[in-house]
């Protein structure tokens, strides 16, 4: 059975309350269930050969462990643990699937196929230790749930636009991915280390050269923007600018990774589509390379 997971890294929010959020849409996961002898059991190419040459179908879309995969990468990463992603499950069948972020996935294949005949019969899987729903059927369409205004852009090897994820994720909000060194106080140096030996060479030069050399320029002034450094909960640094100008610091995005074997994803509500790798890449992998992105625009270690 399934146990909820709670969090400690972060603080899960309302959407409405949310500012900062990345949304995955799983499309087209190979979940259905199929009657055996016994009982229902998930629809997949290694236990159900014989179910795929009846009904003449392709191995490639009774993978439901693709989807397994993709759960585990996605709800075990620290952004998700901050609080900072919300996961979506389409099915090929139209089956939409809202996943609790707190929802921490069977390790094993067999168990998770349990679990999602259970959801697909029964509708909702709740927690063990509590009333919280950890997975549900909700109404189609998808767009129906997703925030209002959010940018939704699909991902595909397919694609012809090819994008560097670190620099393509903080160029939606108008950003630069930050760097993870500790940036220095503001005039530190290694002249200022030694503040005794440092004054007392400047007076005797001062006596002897004040006449030839020149009146030092007045210190450039700093700008409205102004850089400092924000710990993280993971004690890790980044750095932000601190505007003086009232900006909309909403930052949410819809991506949409496809959960099959092979094939592209087409879907009307796309926005635009992208490709972040030369190379063909896993659902799972497409994932992680994703949330790894996030996590170090929003500085989560």
């Amino acid at each position: 059975r399934i146990m909820a997971e709670q969090h400690t890294l972060g603080k899960f929010f309302k959407d409405a309350d949310v500012k900062r959020r990345l949304i995955v849409v799983l499309e087209l996961a190979a979940l259905e269930t199929v009657k055996t002898k016994n009982d229902y059991q998930l629809f997949n190419c290694d236990d159900h050969t014989i179910y795929l040459k009846k009904g003449e179908r392709d191995p490639n879309e009774a993978r439901p462990d693709i989807t397994h995969q993709c759960l585990l990468t996605l709800l075990d990463s620290p952004l998700n643990k901050a609080g900072l992603l919300k996961v979506y499950i389409h099915t090929a069948r139209g089956v939409l699937i809202d996943v609790n972020p707190m929802t921490r996935i069977p390790r094993t294949f067999k168990r998770f196929s349990g679990l999602m005949v259970q959801l697909l019969h029964q509708l909702s899987i709740r927690a063990t230790n509590g009333p919280d729903k950890l997975f549900h059927v909700i109404k189609n369409p998808v767009t129906a749930h997703l925030p209002v205004g959010a940018r939704i852009i699909g991902t595909s090897s397919q694609a012809k636009s090819l994008v560097d994820l670190w620099d393509y994720v903080p160029a939606l909000f108008g950003k630069t991915m930050p760097s993870t060194s500790i940036p220095l106080a503001v005039g530190s140096s290694s002249s200022s280390s030694t503040p005794s030996s440092s004054s007392s060479s400047s007076s005797s030069s001062s006596s002897s050269s004040s006449s030839s050399a020149p009146a030092p320029s007045e210190p450039e002034r700093p700008s409205k923007k102004k850089k400092r450094a924000v710990a993280t909960e993971g004690g890790g640094f980044v750095e932000k600018l601190k505007s003086d100008e009232p900006k909309d610091d909403r930052e949410v995005v819809v991506f949409v990774i496809g959960a099959m074997a092979t094939g592209k994803v087409e879907t009307d509500y796309v926005q635009e589509e992208i490709c972040f790798s030369s190379y063909p890449l896993s659902a799972s992998v497409a994932c992680g390379k994703l949330c790894c992105a996030f996590e170090r625009l929003w500085g989560v270690l």
